[in-house]
């Protein structure tokens, strides 16, 4: 009798165990902070998809939901075959714009920037009096700098100014593509 106690406290314990195992897995895939990586992304990289310098890029962007819905975006655009150029209105150091790029190089890329940070007559129009932007806010950062770092084909084009006076010669220009990241409200 004592042998069958032993044998089912063990077989009870085994089985908390497995129990307590599938637990912490369900709990760990389904509620725990754990980002993981889209199955169409594990795909396109399994099958020689991606460029290794989009994986780098993959690999060190902070933001992943962010990665993954560019990247999502993009490809729904290509497979639809759904014609127009890309822009970005507000660059700063080119970090979306390095991303963007990679995921299409064949498309036109137009950046918008003043790549100089804000201008004080600029945030005067903005500020209140908590004075959230400042003219050293964004001022890190050149063109020069940002062509460098994105290292674009020719179908990547700069344009360096106010938004929208850098517009004036794209009239005709169709997009497929649009991101916004601007801070100010006027100009």
């Amino acid at each position: 009798m004592l042998l069958a106690i032993d044998t089912i406290q063990l077989i009870s314990i085994i089985l908390i165990l497995v129990f307590l195992f599938l637990g912490f897995k369900i709990f760990e895939t389904k509620w725990s902070y754990k980002i993981n990586k889209p199955y169409k992304w594990e795909a396109a990289v399994t099958n020689g998809e991606i460029s290794d310098q989009l994986k780098g890029i993959e690999r060190t962007y902070r933001d992943k939901v962010r990665f993954y819905n560019f990247w999502f975006q993009i490809e729904r655009l290509k497979k639809k075959n759904i014609p127009g150029a890309f822009a970005e209105l507000g660059v700063y150091k080119g970090e979306t714009a390095k991303m963007i790029n990679e995921m299409d190089k064949l498309r036109r890329f137009h950046l918008f920037d003043t790549f100089a940070g804000f201008d004080k007559q600029d945030l005067d129009l903005e500020n209140s009096k908590d004075e959230k932007y400042s003219t050293n806010n964004f001022s890190d950062t050149t063109l020069n700098s940002v062509k460098k770092y994105i290292n674009g084909n020719a179908n990547v084009f700069y344009y360096q100014g106010y938004f929208p006076d850098t517009t004036k010669n794209l009239a005709e220009e169709k997009f497929a593509l649009v991101h916004l990241d601007a801070d100010l409200y006027k100009p």
